[in-house]
């Protein structure tokens, strides 16, 4: 892909504070094939889904495209913009952009939105919530945080099941032999869960503790539908071991 000149936005909202910054490019006449783009939420899995993709040899990075694809939630809209995190150079998609590229596998990962939700409010910057406001995927003006999380984790998790594609399920391995790529399963998942959890990432995992999510799980209007299946009032989202037209990286 040509490099383009790389246009800084103003922040506004959320971000006024962050030392995070809005950087895009404009979109191109052309596009590139990738194989796979894996995507979800965000705190869901996409940076377990890419160490277990790098550690079989495959060039399919967290937040920027690599030669076989990328894992990441941003590119679940095509943004005039995309976070620049200044401790990630290189990543967010710098110089990038989702219209820039088809890709011939789309996978959908989902975790459990009582670990999912306060994970996203623990750690998602202004940028991440201005982003999705602008684009339209959630509400604009939630002033509650944690409303404003799970705001986040349905309509993001919406937007990516219209992506995926519905033939693909199953963990992460599953899914190499799916799109037609041979890996040995075992050495896929230890390779993979070592890359991503050390013992400081696991601490913080029991740190995100679901209790302060459930009443605004409930509350969130969308979220509260009996027969969506990302409604909480009934356990429905997949286990480890299976999913329904999507895959489940971690519960």
């Amino acid at each position: 892909m040509k490099e383009r000149k790389i246009t800084v936005y103003p922040k506004t909202t959320y971000s006024l504070r962050s030392t995070c910054e809005k950087w895009g490019v404009k979109k191109s006449r052309g596009h590139e094939k990738r194989l796979l783009l894996i995507t979800g939420s965000g705190r869901s899995g996409t940076t377990y889904a890419a160490k277990t993709m790098q550690a079989v040899g495959l060039d399919i990075p967290h937040e920027k495209v690599g030669a076989h694809g990328t894992s990441s939630l941003f590119f679940l809209v095509d943004s005039d913009w995309y976070p620049m995190l200044p401790w990630y150079p290189g990543r967010n998609h710098v110089g990038e952009r989702r219209s820039d590229f088809e890709f011939e596998y789309v996978v959908q990962i989902v975790r459990h939105p009582l670990k999912t939700i306060p994970s996203i409010g623990k750690i998602f910057n202004g940028l991440n919530y201005e982003l999705f406001e602008e684009q339209g995927v959630i509400p604009k003006g939630i002033k509650n945080k944690m409303l404003r999380c799970a705001y986040m984790y349905y309509e993001l998790n919406m937007l990516a099941e219209k992506q995926a594609d519905p033939s693909i399920q199953g963990i992460p391995c599953l899914v190499l032999s799916a799109v037609g790529l041979n890996a040995d399963l075992d050495r896929a998942l230890a390779l993979g869960a070592r890359a991503t959890l050390s013992k400081r990432e696991s601490r913080k995992e029991r740190d995100d503790g679901p209790s302060a999510a459930w009443p605004f799980v409930l509350a969130a209007g969308p979220a509260n539908r009996p027969g969506s299946k990302y409604w909480c009032g009934v356990p429905r989202l997949p286990s480890r071991s299976a999913a329904v037209s999507r895959v489940s990286c971690r519960t």
